[in-house]
């Protein structure tokens, strides 16, 4: 150890030569040499290696794809600083801005910029097919960075990041996202009509994987669809800091004929993977808009965490989640977080939720158009397990003169703070505690039109209403003519808050020997003898 601190010997000498020489050789992408972009389109090669790439004018256009990036391509730093590049001018169908899916790159990074798809005027209407991707990514490319950049898209069908699965260690950070997309085919279409498509992101073993997706501190200006969709058998992401706003718009028409559907429309989805997966969502902004349809919260369906620990499972926590329901025209219902069918090992923890049925601007109202549910839960595939709700703030209400209608023969038309549809009974594990529910109507409902829901303990919880007029703290069955069990259900410790009270308990005429509720308080109690003192082995009987 004295010889290599010992900088007079030719040893210690060649070990500090080598050390400046790591410093400079391998930074992060980008830097031996630079090169101008002098047209487009431009296809980044090996021979741009280790090299940073610039824009030799401020604005550059290009008809169709702007910058592909070859197989074997490695530390590149794209530097668009301030620069503008619009791509897709030709109107193609198909058209990718920037291609990253090519095999085998890594260490890329794209700072910067304002990416624009500028397609002609004739081929942004609604009917016309322009299914354009602003980033196609793919290809087992990994280790790469796509920040601090403006995108805007156009057609119906068209996305800003698309991925088919394959890439690992995928950063997108502090992007703006402006969506005019107007119009989509379907909407079941999930992949292929969200704004940013991650799919069939599967299990990687590679030494160096850390997650599959990291987006952070990015922010939606305008999306007419699903902000994000996560899909995958075992992916790893984290979603963070993000402010997401849905506006649920679909001007498709078919021959004259409305063939969109503009209802059930969230703000990000979370599907399929049911082999292991390890999401991290949490302190994002959702909001739904006020122009057109609103939208929903979070979607998640078919999804299992590793086990039931915030490092391994489906963990939601921290997020402010604001939706309201527009006028679309249909039934529909309202969700603040569904959790829906195959899923097991989630937690929903500290969320702040608030539904609101009100009226969007111009269009015409959203009353009796379908249940609103801060958490509404269904079950229904087998082997669902392993939930927890637990400290988060849930608000439910609705404007104006609006009248329940609590039986599925009608419309539905209910507020409640959470709500078990078509849940299973006897669902393992399944914890909801210590959370607000406040609603002018409705706090705790088992069982909805789907099916029934029981079996579910709901401990130290606060209540709270403030409607003088007709509602309930409990609503048990479905209110209709279907049998819905929704038995074994109990309320520990509640906190009763406004006109909330644990007498106010609905309990359908058409079910009511397969539904029951039960309370149950705890109490601690002290037996103290004349000198003041606690008296052991004491025995107490409480009626």
């Amino acid at each position: 150890m004295s010889r290599l601190l010992d900088f007079s010997s030719t040893t210690s000498l060649k070990l500090l030569s080598l050390t400046v020489w790591i410093g400079i050789v391998l930074p992060t992408a980008a830097i031996a040499d630079q090169t101008l972009i002098m047209s487009l389109p431009y296809t980044v090669t090996t021979a741009d290696n280790y090299d940073t790439l610039r824009l030799s004018v401020s604005h550059m256009t290009s008809p169709g794809r702007a910058i592909t990036f070859s197989s074997d391509v490695h530390d590149i730093y794209l530097d668009l600083a301030s620069d503008t590049l619009t791509w897709g001018t030709a109107g193609d169908v198909n058209t990718y801005g920037i291609w990253l899916a090519s095999n085998y790159m890594y260490n890329i990074t794209i700072d910067g910029g304002y990416f624009i798809h500028n397609p002609p005027v004739e081929r942004r209407g609604p009917d016309v097919l322009l299914r354009s991707r602003a980033v196609r990514l793919g290809g087992r490319s990994h280790d790469i960075t796509i920040k601090n950049t403006f995108f805007s898209i156009y057609g119906r069908n068209s996305q800003m990041i698309y991925s088919e699965g394959g890439e690992y260690n995928i950063r997108i950070e502090n992007c703006i996202f402006d969506d005019h997309k107007e119009s989509f085919t379907a909407r079941d279409m999930w992949a292929d009509a969200a704004m940013i498509a991650i799919w069939n992101q599967n299990s990687i073993s590679e030494p160096d994987f850390e997650y599959h997706y990291f987006i952070q501190a990015c922010s939606t200006v305008n999306s007419h669809w699903a902000n994000l969709y996560l899909h995958g058998d075992g992916i790893v992401a984290e979603v963070a800091d993000n402010y997401f706003i849905v506006d649920a718009r679909n001007d498709f028409d078919s021959a004259g004929a409305l063939y969109g559907s503009a209802s059930q429309c969230y703000s990000v989805s979370i599907r399929g993977g049911n082999s292991g997966s390890r999401i991290k969502f949490h302190d994002n902004i959702l909001r739904s808009g006020t122009d057109y349809a609103g939208g929903r919260g979070l979607f998640i369906s078919g999804i299992d965490g590793i086990s039931l620990h915030p490092d391994s499972s489906i963990n939601i926590y921290n997020n402010d989640i604001f939706v309201h329901q527009g006028f679309d025209e249909e039934y529909t219902t309202l969700n603040g977080i569904i959790v829906r069918q195959g899923w097991s090992n989630i937690i929903l923890k500290g969320n702040t939720i608030v539904c609101v049925g009100d009226t969007s601007q111009g269009l015409g109202n959203a009353y009796g158009k379908g249940p609103i549910s801060g958490i509404r839960l269904t079950s229904g595939i087998g082997g669902e397990r392993d939930l927890k709700i637990v400290g988060n703030t849930i608000k439910t209400y609705f404007t104006g003169n609006w009248t329940p209608n609590y039986s599925y023969g009608g419309d539905g038309m209910f507020a409640a703070c959470i709500v078990f549809d078509e849940f299973a009974m006897n669902v393992p594990n399944v914890v909801v505690d210590s959370n607000w529910f406040e609603s002018n109507d409705l706090g705790i409902r088992w069982g909805f039109g789907n099916g029934h829901g029981g079996n579910i303990t709901a401990r130290d919880n606060y209540f709270n209403s403030y409607n003088n007029e007709i509602n309930y703290t409990f609503y048990l069955g479905d209110g209709w003519s279907a049998t819905r069990h929704a038995y074994d259900n109990w309320i520990i410790n509640p906190i009763m808050q406004g006109t909330a009270s644990d007498t106010s308990i609905y309990i359908s005429d058409y079910e009511s020997d397969s539904l029951s509720i039960g309370f149950r308080v705890t109490l601690i109690s002290s037996v103290y003898g004349v000198n003041g003192l606690p008296v052991p082995g004491a025995s107490v009987w409480v009626t």
